[in-house]
């Protein structure tokens, strides 16, 4: 996989465990341009300033205002902003309830905010654009940071 021309990756991962897996297939794919980050996305202290976000299966991220704040206090103004994931199939598809429960069972702490995991992100992305698919279970949004430079939560 080509490297991003000048640019870093920064990231945030809670669980240390999983942020050893990480490191390794960084260092096995000679990525020397990511910043990996062991701390909860609430906290999380940034070496710069992001000038962009993606939120990738991160159900719990989004169901956090202060993982949001903090996040979105760390990112430049006007930056591009990017989440997908799966969220609870509409009602009338009841059966696909198994295989989310499936997929995001091991990942999700509460499950409660997957009718909608977008609805807090909602509040901090300008430009908004919401697309459905494999009948309603995945999503992709995107937009850009339209909350100006928030500053992080203080500590």
């Amino acid at each position: 996989m080509p490297r991003w021309a000048g640019g870093t990756i920064v990231a945030i991962e809670e669980s240390p465990r999983l942020r050893v897996v990480a490191a390794r297939r960084v260092a096995r794919r000679g990525w020397d341009n990511v910043e990996l980050v062991n701390a909860s996305p609430g906290t999380a202290q940034l070496s710069l300033r992001a000038d962009a976000a993606l939120f990738a299966a991160t159900p719990d991220v989004l169901a956090s205002s202060t993982a949001l704040h903090n996040l979105f206090g760390q990112l430049r103004s006007g930056a591009p902003v990017a989440a997908g994931g799966w969220r609870w199939p509409d009602p009338w598809l009841w059966p696909l309830r198994a295989a989310v429960t499936a997929l995001a069972g091991p990942f999700v702490a509460e499950p409660a905010g997957l009718d909608r995991p977008w609805r807090l992100l909602r509040e901090y992305v300008a430009n908004w654009h919401l697309e459905q698919s494999w009948f309603g279970i995945g999503y992709f949004a995107h937009g850009c940071n339209g909350t100006g430079d928030r500053p992080p939560i203080a500590r």
